[in-house]
């Protein structure tokens, strides 16, 4: 049985809302055609809620859910690491 977990963690960056860098991500791991047991995008979040980035990093995370829904998505409370 396949117990492997895949992990890509995400933070906000200036060109956000564009997912060029996660999808090109996701497409190389896709077509590794490894039979992950859970696929899981994690979200960082902001140390200040009132960061300019704000607006963008919801907007490309509403569009990371849309486009991965075979993805477990997860959003960090505080900012941080995932584990």
């Amino acid at each position: 049985m396949n117990n492997v977990t895949l992990i890509i963690t995400t933070s906000p960056i200036q060109i956000h809302p564009n997912t060029t860098i996660i999808d090109k991500v996701i497409d190389s791991i896709e077509k590794m055609n490894y039979n992950f047991k859970e696929k899981i995008i994690s979200y960082d979040t902001f140390k200040n809620k009132k960061d300019k980035l704000s607006n963008q990093y919801n907007q490309y995370k509403k569009i990371i859910k849309k486009k991965y829904k075979d993805y477990k998505h997860i959003e960090l409370k505080k900012h941080g690491h995932f584990i």
